[in-house]
């Protein structure tokens, strides 16, 4: 079983950095670019259950595929890189890979070095991500990650994709399977 992780607001809590900055009056410009990460620890706002089950599993069974969005301006891409690097992830994951749009392909490339009867479990906030994934590697597991239980979830997505509100619940989706 190999899993291909998002990162944010999947084990990076997004929503809780950007109130963080809201409160330390620090939201502007700045916060989107590298340096922030000089002031802020990454890993102070992983997931309360991001660690516990990364360690859970084997190092070489686990992949971060993230995405840099661009729209974010030039420094989108070394803001994304030093945010991973100081989240300490490095030490529990294979690999952190970043991609620009969808993540099907990158999920491929991931799969390749596996053989074909790997079981690939893919974990993403955004049903897009999940989608794209599902038609590039139609034998995975992919797990639609909506943290806030309190979300209304369009269900109009391929009943293949499953929601789930915690890395826990990824394991009870796999043990049922």
């Amino acid at each position: 079983m190999k899993y291909i992780l998002d990162f944010d607001r999947t084990l990076f809590d997004s929503l809780g950095f950007t109130q963080k900055l809201q409160e330390d009056e620090m939201l502007s410009d700045k916060s989107r670019t590298p340096e922030i990460w000089d002031e802020y620890n990454a890993c102070d706002f992983l997931f309360q259950d991001t660690a516990e089950w990364l360690s859970s599993k084997s190092k070489e069974d686990l992949f971060i595929l993230t995405a840099i969005t661009p729209t974010f301006g030039p420094k989108a891409e070394s803001y994304q890189r030093r945010k991973l690097e100081r989240s300490g992830l490095d030490n529990y994951v294979s690999e952190i890979v970043f991609v620009i749009g969808d993540k099907g392909e990158k999920a491929i490339e991931i799969a390749s070095q596996f053989p074909s009867n790997e079981t690939m479990v893919f974990v993403d906030d955004r049903i897009d991500q999940c989608q794209s994934v599902k038609a590039a590697l139609p034998n995975s597991i992919c797990c639609l990650m909506v943290r806030d239980k309190s979300c209304v979830i369009e269900t109009d997505f391929d009943e293949d994709i499953k929601v789930v509100h915690s890395l826990s619940d990824v394991d009870v989706i796999i043990e049922s399977i």
